[in-house]
C-alpha cells in the first residue's frame, strides 16, 4: 500500500511540478520542504564541515565525533536541484547501515553554476577526504554522473549507485517517458541550458562512453522500467566488477523514502552491507 502512494505521489504530484514549474529556485524550496517529512534514522549525527573547501553535511554514528569521512555521498536533483538536507534520510540510512562516516559535499547548482562546477567540486572533497585514507564514493541519480566521474579518473575502494544517470547523449524515446514515474520530459529538456550547453558526449556527463573498465567493486540499485535503466546495465557491461539489482514498482530513486518505505530501506540496507564488506 505504501509502495502504491510513493509511485502515485511521484507520477502525479512531482512529476508535473517539476514539468510545469521552469524556476530552479522554486524548485529547490520544493524539495526542502518535502524532505522535511522524511524521517532520519535514529542513531546518526549530522555535523556541517568543510573538506577541499567545499561546504556539506558529515554523518557519523550517534556518539562519534572524530572519525573522518569513508564514504564521499553525492546526491542527485539533474546539477539543479536538492542539497545534502533534502537527501538526508537517504544518506543516515546508508551509514547506519554501513557503519561508515559519510560526507555530503554541498556542491555548487546549475544554472547559477554551470558545467563543469558540480564536477570541480566533487574532485575537491574527493581529493582531500582520499588524503586520509580508504574511500569510497556513492550518488544517486545525477550524483550517480559525479560519481562514476571520480571512480573513472580517482581511486575509490568501492561504489554504490542508485539510478546513475550515465549517458547524457541517449536521447530518450517517448515510450521511456511514458514508463517513467517521476522524470518529466521538459525538466529533462532544461538540463542542457542550464549547465550551459556542455556537449553531452563530454565523458564526464556521459561516462559510459569512456573507459569503465578500471572501476572498482560496484553495486547498483535501479528501478524497473525506469527512464534511466538502461544507463545501469550499460555500465555493467562496461566494467566487469559491476552488479545491478532491478527493483520493481518502484520510482526514480525511491531510496529518498529511506524510513517510510520498506523497498527504500531494504535496497539502502544492502548498499551498506556492500559498503562494508571492505572493510
Amino acid at each position: 500500500m505504501k509502495e502504491t502512494l510513493f509511485n502515485g505521489m511521484a507520477r502525479y504530484v512531482s512529476r508535473p511540478i517539476l514539468g510545469m514549474i521552469p524556476s530552479q529556485k522554486l524548485l529547490r524550496q520544493m524539495a526542502n520542504v518535502q524532505s522535511a517529512f522524511a524521517p532520519t534514522p535514529s542513531g546518526v549525527d549530522m555535523t556541517p564541515e568543510t573538506y577541499g573547501g567545499i561546504p556539506g553535511l558529515t554523518f557519523r554514528p550517534e556518539g562519534d565525533t572524530v572519525t573522518r569521512p569513508r564514504l564521499l555521498y553525492l546526491h542527485g536533483g539533474g546539477f539543479t536541484l536538492c542539497s545534502p538536507k533534502t537527501h538526508a534520510a537517504l544518506i543516515a540510512r546508508l551509514v547506519h547501515a554501513s557503519g561508515l562516516t559519510a560526507f555530503a559535499p554541498d556542491y555548487r547548482l546549475a544554472p547559477e553554476h554551470p558545467f563543469p562546477a558540480a564536477f570541480d567540486d566533487s574532485e575537491a572533497a574527493f581529493d582531500a577526504l582520499r588524503a586520509g585514507g580508504p574511500l569510497a564514493v556513492g550518488g544517486d541519480s545525477a550524483g550517480g554522473t559525479l560519481a562514476l566521474h571520480l571512480a573513472r579518473t580517482r581511486d575509490p575502494d568501492r561504489m554504490v549507485l542508485l539510478s546513475p544517470l550515465a549517458d547524457m547523449h541517449r536521447v530518450a524515446t517517448d515510450a521511456d517517458y511514458s514508463r517513467e514515474r517521476l522524470i518529466h520530459p521538459a525538466w529533462s529538456a532544461r538540463l542542457g541550458p542550464a549547465l550551459g550547453h556542455p556537449d553531452p558526449q563530454d565523458p564526464r556527463l556521459s561516462p559510459v562512453r569512456a573507459d569503465l573498465s578500471s572501476l572498482p567493486p560496484t553495486m547498483i540499485h535501479v528501478g524497473a522500467g525506469e527512464m534511466l535503466e538502461p544507463d545501469s546495465h550499460a555500465v555493467s557491461k562496461a566494467a566487469p566488477n559491476v552488479q545491478v539489482q532491478v527493483f520493481d514498482d518502484v520510482a526514480h530513486v525511491w531510496q529518498l523514502n529511506a524510513g517510510l518505505s520498506d523497498l527504500a530501506d531494504a535496497s539502502l540496507d544492502a548498499l551498506g552491507t556492500f559498503l562494508s564488506a571492505a572493510e
